[in-house]
């Protein structure tokens, strides 16, 4: 899971170097929570291409749907805004968690990072 996450990690990525404890710490104070396995399914979408860094190295931004309980969400620091709600069909809320991803000499891609971002449906 997670120290696989920060052993992929590229340089300048500012949780590449904390402790791993302070980094599900922090990490569980924020939005970022539900990816401690408090979610019921996800579905990794299609990497996209996005401009290179400053050196010229290929990056990609890569969406990641995760869906659980709309409780469930709110509980581990998902906002309203953050969530899609559920159908009849599906009553699990979905979030958008986007990682950008660079492409290291080696061709392993390298976690620069992930964010929360205006969900979308797909």
């Amino acid at each position: 899971g997670m120290e696989l996450v920060l052993a992929n990690s590229a340089e300048g990525n500012p949780f590449k170097t904390m402790p791993y404890q302070k980094v599900c710490d922090m990490m569980r104070d924020t939005s970022l929570a539900v990816l401690f396995g408090h979610f019921t399914k996800f579905e990794i979408m299609k990497p996209l291409k996005i401009a290179p860094d400053d050196q010229g190295r290929v990056r990609n931004q890569v969406d990641v749907l995760v869906k659980a309980p709309y409780q469930t969400m709110l509980q581990h620091g998902m906002q309203f805004n953050d969530i899609i709600m559920g159908t009849s069909e599906d009553m699990l809320c979905t979030a958008t968690f986007r990682w950008k991803m660079r492409q290291g000499s080696d061709g392993k891609w390298l976690n620069l990072g992930c964010v929360v971002v205006d969900p979308i449906n797909a």
